[in-house]
């Protein structure tokens, strides 16, 4: 029987979209709060995604346990946010909108 505490562990497939989900709704309210337009938000949340449904393909494949999806999805978190981050990198710089200082 899965519990609330072992799904982690016995239906990685499922909790893993669901982990992804609780940590993409923080950081996309956040990002608004701070200015961010809505298409810088949703590639970042979209990345956190496309990971999570990368992974469950290498896993139902057979390339790696399903064991280790969790752990796959952490260690991959950041690189997977950094795509979005390089494609507008002069908006994650802090490039944008701002103006040199003149006299």
């Amino acid at each position: 029987m899965t519990t609330y505490m072992n799904s982690h562990k016995e239906r990685p497939e499922v909790s893993a979209p669901v982990m992804a989900f609780n940590m993409t709704v923080p950081m996309a309210a956040w990002m608004h709060y701070r200015g961010m337009d809505w298409g810088p938000i949703s590639e970042m949340s979209g990345a956190m995604f496309v990971e999570v449904i990368l992974l469950i393909g290498v896993v139902w494949v057979g390339i790696f346990p399903e064991n280790r999806l969790i752990l796959w999805q952490h260690i991959l978190m950041i690189p997977a946010m950094i795509v979005p981050m390089l494609y507008r990198r002069d908006l994650y710089t802090g490039h944008v909108g701002h103006h040199a200082y003149t006299h």
